[in-house]
């Protein structure tokens, strides 16, 4: 592993280590919609999976976990964070890092859920092989990420200004290592035996200088990839 991978590795732990700073984040509007979104498109993908339960991959709390249960799901927590894990629990939960072999028996899960994960990890189709190793044939795999082509961006570029999530200087945006829009996910997924589903979008995004952010949710259900945070459900062939 190189010592850049090693200092940002180290970096997104240390982001991410503070249950309760992730519990504040998922409850805001933005990323509640989007865990929302999820959780629709993995009930929609698991019609027609087989018995076993949902996976989800750096947990980081009980957000999506508890839309899936309300709904009568078994689901099973995977994160790199031993807090995350305890706050995780009486469901089944496991510390692992999704950088390596995910802790998982051959076609083991119906669905699996990625939330915000796959922009932080160097290794994407190792990661996404590791996916289509553990879900079953027929099962879905549902992955939320940050939009590197939103609305606002696209139009910025048009003026000579860098997307936001390559800003290395962002106070979190700089831990994303990997840059996704609906197009290069939807290929993402298919070149690794997933048969795309939908994509979906939470909401377009406009940020005023003085900090002040409007979200439209109709412009995203309208036009996904304008969308601040992408959510692509697959079903595995």
């Amino acid at each position: 592993m190189s010592n850049t991978e090693t200092e940002v590795r180290a970096a997104n732990h240390g982001h991410n280590a503070n249950p309760e700073e992730v519990a504040r984040y998922t409850q805001e509007a933005y990323h509640r919609t989007r865990l929302d979104l999820a959780a629709g498109l993995m009930v929609r993908g698991l019609a027609s999976a087989g018995p076993g339960p949902v996976a989800e991959i750096g947990a980081g709390g009980r957000a999506f976990a508890d839309r899936l249960l309300a709904r009568g799901f078994r689901v099973v927590a995977i994160d790199v964070e031993p807090e995350a894990c305890k706050i995780i629990k009486p469901l089944p939960a496991v510390v692992a890092d999704a950088a390596r072999a995910l802790p998982l028996r051959n076609d083991s899960v119906a669905g699996l859920f990625m939330g915000e994960v796959i922009e932080h990890l160097f290794d994407t189709h190792r990661l996404l092989t590791e996916c289509h190793r553990v879900v079953q044939p027929g099962g879905c795999l549902v992955v939320t990420t940050p939009n590197l082509a939103g609305l606002q961006d696209r139009i910025g570029f048009l003026f000579g200004r860098s997307p936001r999530h390559v800003d290395a200087f962002h106070e979190y945006l700089w831990l994303h290592i990997r840059q996704f829009t609906k197009n290069s996910l939807e290929e993402a997924l298919a070149s690794h035996g997933f048969q795309p589903m939908a994509v979906a979008g939470n909401h377009v995004v406009i940020r005023w200088q003085n900090g002040r952010r409007y979200r439209l949710r109709w412009a995203a259900r309208v036009f996904p990839g304008l969308a601040g945070s992408l959510i692509a459900a697959g079903i595995k062939r």
